[in-house]
């Protein structure tokens, strides 16, 4: 039985937050020693309540938010949105230094740096996770990758992969070529007795993000999962 997402299946160990109150009652960065060395990584802009309204509706439905919505969202009016202290809204994520963004889903928020040790050298993933009673949702991206690293995407892409893939009671069911725009990736799925785990990566440029969700057979949820998974999205540079 696989403990957490995090410890087997990405090798990430997270700090847990005290509780939902440590968060910032504005579109402030949140910065923790030990694992955001620097200001103004993360930006919690916007939540989704619990009963969704008709112009985010969208987002429920395929993961996407229309470009209108997207608008709204990332320049809110007045940079000020209260995060509620219970974990029942799903959080709109900038990760600026990271130059995406995500909604994650309702959880106790957790962060941390880890380094990755692959048979092509370290990558040093910066990670944000939710932690829910039955399943866990994780985003990392690691950047500066080294030429080696970047030599050839497949060889890269297994070599993550490898340190990535849970203990053996979990079975390879799925490995398939994705992408966020031009830039390629993979799904991978793996099943146990109980659980899955589908996790997917990709390679922008010289970064490398991963995300991931473990859930229980019993109660997959799959359009909170493929929300998940599909909001992920790459930010223009500026």
């Amino acid at each position: 039985m696989i403990k957490t997402f995090l410890t087997q299946s990405l090798a990430i160990i997270v700090i847990a937050l005290q509780s939902l109150k440590c968060l910032p009652t504005q579109a402030e960065s949140i910065s923790h020693s030990n694992s955001f060395p620097n200001d103004k990584i993360i930006y919690f802009l916007a939540q989704q309540r619990k009963n969704a309204t008709a112009e985010v509706r969208s987002f429920f439905e395929t993961g996407r938010l229309r470009s209108q919505d997207r608008i709204l969202f990332q320049r809110p009016p007045s940079d000020v949105i209260p995060v509620q202290s219970q974990a029942n809204a799903w959080q709109f994520v900038i990760f600026r230094e990271g130059n995406s963004s995500f909604w994650m889903p309702p959880g106790i928020l957790s962060q941390e740096t880890v380094n990755l040790n692959t048979s092509l050298g370290v990558l040093s993933f910066r990670t944000l996770a939710s932690n829910a009673e039955d399943r866990r949702y994780v985003v990392a991206y690691a950047e500066s990758l080294t030429q080696e690293q970047l030599q050839n995407r497949e060889v890269l892409f297994r070599a993550i992969v490898q340190k990535l893939a849970p203990n053996s009671e979990f079975t390879l069911k799925d490995d398939r070529a994705i992408a966020i725009k031009e830039f390629p990736g993979r799904e991978i799925t793996f099943e146990s007795g109980e659980e899955i785990i589908v996790m997917r990566v990709y390679l922008v440029e010289q970064q490398v993000y991963a995300l991931g969700v473990r859930y229980p057979k019993n109660n997959p949820l799959p359009r909170q999962t493929r929300a998940f998974l599909n909001a992920f999205e790459l930010l223009e540079k500026s």
